[in-house]
C-alpha cells in the first residue's frame, strides 16, 4: 500500500470517539436486525418445511432438492445482509468523515487565530457538514478585521 493510500484510509477516521460510537452503535442495530431476520427466517422454515420433509410425501431426491433450496436461499440471504451491513458501515465512514472532518478544520482554524494569524480561514470540501458555520464564521472575521473591535457594553 502506497503512503497515499495508507494517509487516506488513516484519514477517514478523524475523530475515533464520534464516528466510532456512531459506526458502532449503528452496525449493532444493523446486527440485531439481521439476527431477528435469522430467527423469522428459522421459525418459518421449523413450523412449514420440517413436517413436510419429514413425511413421507416426496421421493428422496425431492427432499434433498427442497433441503438444497433452503440451503441455499439461507445462504444468499446471509450474503445479502453482510453485503448490506458493509455498504451501511462505508457509508457511515463516509457520512462521519464529513462531520468530523469539518469540525477539525474549524478547530485547527479557531486555534491558528488564537495564536495570531488573524487572516485564517475556514475552507471546507465542497460535500463537507458545516458549510453555513463556515461561511458566518469566515463573515465574522472579515468583519472584525475590517472594524476595530470595541467592547459593547449592556447599561
Amino acid at each position: 500500500m502506497t503512503d497515499l493510500n495508507r494517509r487516506k484510509v488513516k484519514n477517514m477516521l478523524i475523530n475515533h470517539r464520534y464516528q466510532g460510537r456512531l459506526v458502532i452503535t449503528v452496525l449493532a442495530f444493523g446486527f440485531l436486525a439481521c439476527l431477528f431476520n435469522g430467527l423469522l427466517f428459522y421459525q418459518y422454515v421449523t413450523e412449514n418445511y420440517t413436517p413436510i420433509l419429514a413425511g413421507d410425501y416426496f421421493e428422496p431426491a425431492i427432499m434433498e432438492s427442497l433441503e438444497q433450496d433452503l440451503k441455499n436461499f439461507a445462504i444468499t440471504l446471509l450474503m445479502l445482509s453482510l453485503l448490506a451491513f458493509c455498504g451501511l458501515a462505508y457509508y457511515l465512514l463516509v457520512i462521519t468523515h464529513r462531520a468530523a472532518g469539518a469540525a477539525y478544520h474549524i478547530h485547527r482554524v479557531i486555534k491558528e487565530i488564537q495564536n495570531g494569524k488573524l487572516t485564517s480561514r475556514v475552507h471546507l470540501r465542497e460535500k463537507d457538514e458545516y458549510q453555513e458555520l463556515a461561511e458566518s464564521f469566515n463573515a465574522l472575521m472579515d468583519q472584525m478585521q475590517q472594524e476595530p473591535i470595541t467592547e459593547h457594553k449592556e447599561n
